[in-house]
């Protein structure tokens, strides 16, 4: 007999939700945060925090983890690399401006230089380490340039996005620029 799991109650949903949104609020205001402050922000019980966290650090990789997997099943689905088109990449765009003062927070955010370079460093691997992509490249040393350009000047563009320096660039604008930037340069390498 199958075992079947439960699904998560909606107030359980909405209540990790709740701690998430205040910890990015805090994150701005905040050097230092307390449970108590979350629990203050987000209007809970504490043990409504711990029904759902042990510790702060459990909520902050708890939103690295779940835009990491948003983000790279993005990357997944389409060849980004090989086909260098903006709908190949548009799934991020669409994401990331689905709930867009939220991530500009979270990328405002003391740490979140880490994060992002972990995002950008497993973007990267997951091209590098692709055997069947690598055997298409005739010059991988200059690829990996490219990539590494590529995926290093589009994080870029996310913090210039999220601090509001892009002016009346929107991402969207940004990421087809870079997509068929992309796009002509790796041709030389194929």
């Amino acid at each position: 007999m199958e075992k079947r799991t439960k699904k998560p109650y909606r107030n359980a949903i909405r209540s990790e939700k709740m701690i998430i949104r205040a910890y990015a609020t805090l994150m701005q205001e905040k050097d230092k945060i307390t449970v108590t402050d979350i629990v203050n922000e987000a209007d809970i019980n504490r043990s409504t925090f711990y029904a759902h966290f042990k510790s702060i650090d459990d909520v902050r990789e708890k939103i690295h983890s779940d835009v990491m997997d948003n983000i790279m099943a993005s990357v997944t689905k389409e060849d980004i690399v090989l086909k260098g088109s903006y709908e190949a990449i548009s799934e991020i765009v669409d994401f990331l401006e689905s709930d867009e003062k939220f991530y500009k927070s979270l990328i405002r955010t003391r740490g979140a230089d880490k994060f992002l370079n972990q995002l950008r460093d497993t973007v990267i691997n997951i091209y590098l380490s692709d055997t069947e992509l690598m055997a298409k490249i005739r010059d991988k040393k200059n690829f990996e340039i490219i990539l590494r350009l590529f995926i290093g000047g589009y994080v870029l563009i996310l913090e210039d996005w999220a601090r509001d320096k892009l002016g009346e660039i929107s991402l969207e604008d940004s990421t087809r620029t870079m997509t068929q930037v992309l796009s002509r340069s790796i041709q030389e390498y194929m």
